[in-house]
């Protein structure tokens, strides 16, 4: 017997963030820059896909670091303030 569950949520879970000092406060703003990735293999399309929707041209760079990584890289970035912005964006 086979059975299929669906788990449906009302808001989207995905979010862009950035820090307040970068003035990235949307995500056509993220034109000409570059986005830390999970390296997910949909995920490049979907930030593109959410920056042409809001208005930017969708040409960014990926750089795909390990898992957790990108916390760790922010993190020891010398000078990083707290506290950060989220980009949510319908897709």
């Amino acid at each position: 017997m086979r059975q299929a569950i669906a788990a449906i949520l009302q808001d989207d879970t995905s979010a862009i963030v950035t820090l307040k000092s970068s003035g990235l406060d949307r995500p056509a703003k993220l034109d000409g820059r570059t986005y830390a990735s999970y390296g997910a293999r949909y995920e490049g399309r979907i930030v593109q896909r959410m920056i042409q929707n809001d208005g930017g041209t969708g040409d960014y760079k990926e750089s795909a670091l390990p898992m957790l990584g990108i916390w760790e890289t922010i993190l020891k970035v010398k000078g990083v303030t707290l506290p950060v912005r989220i980009l949510r964006v319908q897709v």
